[in-house]
């Protein structure tokens, strides 16, 4: 009882202090978006630094040597084509950034014309997906044999509790330890507490085979010691039966001695759920089902198509209808601000050297770089670094057919295996049993690697075949159009939506799962068959040309994708002996 008005006593001054509410305000705006003055005030300066660029390259830089005034830094000829070169990259900037402003990412909203908002979640079953069940130890009694029951949060865990039963092999110590965060990561205290002493247990007992029996029957593993017995209490309804010394004695003889009592040894869990989990296709905050690759913007209101990041410098989202326009608006802002430092620098050159013999006075009255031009170098040279590390990621996403947000959860599950290989192989771990000092870090660090290779000769790597858009060749692009699974997954998904296949904007009027309907962006053969590189760079961005020019008519609807083959129907990844063999006929 103390502890319970301490809590609530605590909770009374964080709620006075207006700590812990940020979280609920922020939920409940989730579904309101940013007002139209605060979306769109980084993007007047962006239009602001082009303009001025455009002015001042113009006016002090390639005027002064098309009219020849005195103080121009180089001929009639250079500013005239200077002029040109730089009105071509102006001119693609201004139409690639005003295209992106203008134009929508996709809304979930406008794609489902003929359903209504859900109210509830969806049912896994819909997909095809199995319901995970909630965590629950159950407790076998006498009273009841069917019904799970939670284990209690104040009572000692004394009762036995079954567990899977595992035949004995050479092995028999390893523990599966999953490498990437828990799926219910907001479960009862009680529930983690009880799952923490399991696996505490079962990384100590159950390792050293003291309770496990082989056969069909569950093993039976004791959490903790029955507590003593006090003068009038009651003895426990269901009390572990006797064993007898000597056939302990002969089990323990015929099962292998631990080859070390620390850490169970890891392996590589796939992320969950699985992609088409009702849990990741539902929106909390729109009460809608919504496609693979979408997620709620909460600065727009409102469920992204293949959202790659919110941009207060283009007023609102990236996503699957104007990410094209993004990657040409950092392309060309790249290329503008790259020609400017280039054909400027010279220039500053040449006016400080003409300068050197004058004295002050006629430096002051013929000074051929003024403060509007140090302006615009130094703009571009901030541009240049800004929009050329955007190109660089961006081009690498695209060559891997992934998002922003994607590729943080990917690094996010390389990070969690790193945790996991650094504790294992740390020097109060396994790591301990290879040395101590320079020598025995060295080792520790071999090890962790060997172990990750040998992971990924079993599953492949995380940003290629863990990644569930990548597509490696044209086989592969066409079993995962045309095969069976794929077929009816993306029906099962349209009726999860509340779709026609009519209703989907795909510019064709298809009314069937086809390679057009599927992938819009590729209803031709691809250009580039050969490098998967850039086959995944036209899943991304579309033809060749549209990389370039923002012209691409953008029919790409954000609802089906090509899954990776080596994923299975509902998305979860396979280990390499279960891909299919279009996978390994290479």
């Amino acid at each position: 009882m103390p502890n319970e008005g301490g809590c609530g006593g605590t909770l009374r001054v964080l709620s006075r202090l207006g700590i812990g509410t940020q979280r609920r305000v922020s939920s409940q705006r989730g579904s309101q978006p940013d007002p139209w003055w605060m979306r769109y005030a980084n993007t007047v300066i962006v239009a602001a630094c082009i303009g001025w660029s455009c002015a001042i390259y113009v006016w002090r830089v390639c005027y002064p040597m098309i009219t020849r005034h005195p103080n121009a830094l180089a001929s009639q000829r250079t500013g005239i084509g200077l002029l040109v070169g730089f009105l071509i990259l102006w001119g693609m900037l201004t139409w690639s950034f005003i295209t992106v402003v203008l134009s929508s990412p996709g809304y979930v909203h406008d794609l489902a014309l003929e359903s209504q908002p859900m109210t509830s979640a969806p049912s896994d079953e819909r997909l095809g997906v199995a319901a995970a069940p909630a965590p629950v130890t159950v407790l076998p009694t006498p009273q009841t044999t069917t019904t799970p029951t939670p284990v209690p949060p104040s009572v000692p865990l004394a009762v036995p509790v079954p567990i899977p039963s595992q035949s004995p092999t050479d092995d028999d110590a390893e523990v599966m330890m999953s490498s990437v965060r828990n799926p219910i990561p907001f479960s009862p205290v009680d529930e983690r507490e009880a799952r923490w002493a399991m696996y505490e247990q079962s990384a100590s007992g159950v390792s050293h085979g003291r309770d496990s029996v082989s056969g069909n029957e569950s093993s039976v593993m004791t959490l903790a010691a029955p507590p003593p017995k006090s003068p009038g209490t009651m003895e426990p309804s269901y009390m572990p039966p006797p064993s007898s010394p000597g056939v302990e004695a002969d089990i323990e003889a015929d099962l292998p001695a631990p080859t070390d009592p620390r850490l169970p040894k890891p392996r590589r869990i796939p992320p969950h759920p699985p992609i088409y989990a009702s849990s990741e296709l539902y929106c909390n905050h729109c009460h809608r089902a919504r496609p693979p690759r979408a997620h709620h913007c909460r600065r727009c209101g409102t469920c992204v198509l293949r959202m790659d990041h919110h941009c207060p410098w283009v007023g609102g989202c990236v996503g699957a209808h104007n990410y094209q326009y993004y990657y040409n608006t950092v392309l060309w802002g790249f290329l503008l601000s790259l020609y400017v430092i280039v054909s400027m620098a010279p220039l500053f050159a040449r006016g400080v050297r003409s300068q050197e013999s004058a004295t002050w006075a006629e430096r002051i009255r013929n000074w051929n770089v003024d403060g509007y031009m140090i302006s615009v170098f130094v703009i571009a040279a901030f541009f240049f670094l800004f929009t050329g590390s955007l190109v660089t990621v961006h081009t690498y996403l695209s060559g891997h057919n992934l998002t922003s947000i994607e590729q943080r959860g990917i690094n996010s599950f390389r990070q969690s295996e790193g945790h996991v290989l650094h504790r294992y192989y740390s020097r109060y771990g396994q790591g301990g049993t290879l040395g101590w000092g320079p020598v025995g870090a060295f080792r520790r660090f071999i090890a962790r690697r060997r172990m990750l290779k040998q992971w990924n000769r079993e599953w492949g790597y995380p940003f290629r075949e863990g990644n569930p858009w990548w597509i490696g060749t044209m086989d592969e692009l066409d079993y995962a159009l045309t095969s069976p699974a794929a077929q009816t997954r993306e029906s099962d998904l349209n009726k999860t939506l509340g779709l026609s296949y009519s209703a989907l904007p795909t510019g064709n009027g298809v009314a069937s799962i086809s390679r057009s309907a599927t992938s819009p962006l590729l209803q031709h053969p691809p250009f580039f068959q050969k490098s998967a590189f850039l086959l995944n760079m036209e899943q991304s961005l579309g033809p060749p040309y549209g990389w370039f020019l923002p012209v691409t008519r953008r029919v790409h609807t954000g609802v089906h994708f090509p899954l990776n083959p080596r994923y299975s129907s509902d998305g979860v990844w396979l280990p390499s002996h279960d891909w299919p063999p279009v996978v390994h006929a290479k």
